[in-house]
């Protein structure tokens, strides 16, 4: 569950892919994205996301599969993304601030 405009609203996968597909491509870039919020959306996706049951009993519609292959592309993308991007601290941008020493991490 998420808090959107202060009601409960319940966290879905697909919606989850769409925000950190924008994520990856914002940190790509050169915008600087929250690790955290990367790595909170990352984690729900694997935990959310699994190998479809091929058993004949249920056989799965297209846009359940498609859905599936996106949630899977997104948590991909997250990942090269992080692998070719050195990761950035916040302190390389607050060290420029009058009176403010160290990192905001």
């Amino acid at each position: 569950m998420c808090g959107a405009g202060g009601k409960a609203v319940e966290s879905d996968p697909y919606i989850t892919a769409y925000v950190l597909f924008g994520l990856a491509q914002t940190q790509q870039a050169g915008v600087q994205v929250s690790e955290g919020a990367i790595q909170r959306a990352s984690n729900y996706l694997k935990n959310t996301v699994s190998a479809p049951d091929t058993s004949p009993a249920s056989i799965l519609e297209t846009w359940q599969l498609d859905r599936l292959a996106y949630e899977n592309f997104a948590l991909t993308l997250v990942a090269r993304a992080m692998r070719k991007s050195p990761r950035r601290s916040i302190s390389c941008a607050c060290s420029s601030i009058p009176g403010r020493k160290g990192s905001w991490r």
